[in-house]
């Protein structure tokens, strides 16, 4: 067959096409490879036992972060030997700890927020078409040397300040392995408020029969301000309902 120019711009036309379609197939591979859809549907609890490092204080704080697939959950550090709660919910309210170490009810935008985040779990890729989030297929990117695909997912919207913004996320799925490397949000409020939030995934290990990056690095234009270490991963425990209970003052 003769190769013309128009064969080529078919072809052209052809492959973008079936790219665009393509964020379903890739979302799909991505649960898959890291445990399966029907063993993601059976987690009902995940606990992670890690290390904060915080670089620009350079501090290392144990953490122990526990999500349960009714929403609760809880995520804590030890500073100085003191429980620090950075958000916990009980199923009714969000509490955590302020920066004098007392403890707080958060504000109505953060618990609605969190509310919101509650069909996500395990995570927001795994059931996004069940939640009736939006995905759409990017193109492709190089990340740390790797050719990824560039998937974005739009879930359910933010309060900030008391007004719906779109809340969205960026995927870079390696092309070989189909495990994320990177993912990427615009920070919504504080200080750091429309800037992007990149974390860098790797050192991917297998537990119980699912896929977790065990170091997850943070970084906010492109300066690394915090590293994740797991040291322990644990799916499907008996956890106490009076953990995520707020203490009494």
């Amino acid at each position: 067959m003769k190769f013309t120019y128009q064969t080529l711009l078919f072809c052209i036309f052809f492959i973008s096409a079936t790219s665009a379609q393509n964020a379903t197939e890739i979302l799909a591979n991505y649960t898959k490879v890291t445990g399966g859809q029907a063993s993601w549907n059976n987690v009902t609890s995940m606990k992670v036992i890690g290390t904060a490092k915080l670089v620009s204080q350079n501090m290392e704080l144990p953490f122990q972060r526990i999500q349960l697939k009714d929403g609760r959950q809880i995520t804590s550090l030890k500073i100085n030997e003191r429980d620090y709660i950075d958000t916990a919910y009980d199923g009714t309210i969000v509490w955590g700890s302020n920066p004098q170490m007392e403890t707080v009810i958060k504000d109505e935008d953060a618990t609605e927020n969190l509310k919101s985040t509650i069909p996500e779990f395990p995570y927001p890729a795994h059931n996004w078409m069940k939640n009736g989030f939006q995905s759409k297929y990017l193109g492709m990117a190089t990340i740390n040397g790797a050719i990824t695909y560039k998937v974005k997912l739009t879930k359910n919207p933010l309060l900030v300040n008391g007004v719906l913004t779109e809340n969205s996320m960026l995927y870079y799925f390696d092309r070989k392995t189909y495990l994320p490397v990177l993912t990427e949000t615009t920070i919504q409020s504080g200080p750091s408020a429309g800037k992007v939030q990149q974390s860098y995934l790797s050192d991917y290990r297998e537990v119980a029969g699912y896929y977790y990056p065990f170091v997850v690095t943070m970084k906010i234009d492109n300066t690394t301000f915090q590293i994740l270490e797991t040291s322990q991963l644990f799916f499907n425990e008996n956890i106490a309902d009076a953990i995520f209970k707020m203490p009494k003052p």
